[in-house]
C-alpha cells in the first residue's frame, strides 16, 4: 500500500519571499484532498499564531486527507499542534555533527534518548486520533 503525504502547504513556504495567504492554504488543500493526497502536512503552528489558526482550521473541515502539523522536538511545540486538533504530527530534530555538537551541545546517544522521551511524551497526549 502506498500513502502520499504532502508538504506544500510547510515546504512551500521555505522559499524565500513565499508565503500563502489562509485562503490559499485552504484552496491549495481541497486540492490535493481533491485528487487523493492521504497526507496533508498543514505546517509549523509554532511559527506564527497565523499558521497556527490555519492549521487549525484545515484539522477541523471535513476533508478525506489526514491533516497533520509539523513540530520541533519542543513540548510546547508538540502541545501546540496537538491542540489544534490534527491527527498526525510530523516532529524534527537535526542530527548532523554540525548541529548536535555546536547548536544543541549534545552527542547521537543523548539526541537519541530526547528523540524518544519527545515522541512518548507526543504519543501521551492522545488528543484526537492523532499518529504520531
Amino acid at each position: 500500500m502506498i500513502k502520499i503525504l504532502d508538504s506544500t502547504l510547510r515546504e512551500g513556504e521555505q522559499t524565500p519571499g513565499v508565503a500563502f495567504d489562509r485562503h490559499i492554504k485552504l484552496a491549495i488543500a481541497g486540492l490535493l484532498d481533491e485528487i487523493g493526497v492521504d497526507f496533508i502536512e498543514a505546517g509549523h503552528p509554532a511559527v506564527t499564531d497565523e499558521i497556527k489558526k490555519t492549521v487549525k482550521t484545515l484539522a477541523n473541515i471535513d476533508l478525506n486527507a489526514t491533516v497533520g502539523a509539523h513540530s520541533r522536538l519542543i513540548k510546547s511545540d508538540i502541545d501546540l499542534a496537538l491542540e489544534c486538533g490534527v491527527k498526525f504530527l510530523g516532529v524534527f530534530y537535526s542530527v548532523t555533527d554540525e548541529r548536535l555538537n555546536g547548536v544543541f551541545k549534545t552527542d547521537i546517544n543523548k539526541a537519541a534518548k530526547r528523540i524518544s522521551e519527545m515522541i512518548s511524551y507526543a504519543k501521551s497526549k492522545k488528543i484526537g486520533r492523532a499518529h504520531v
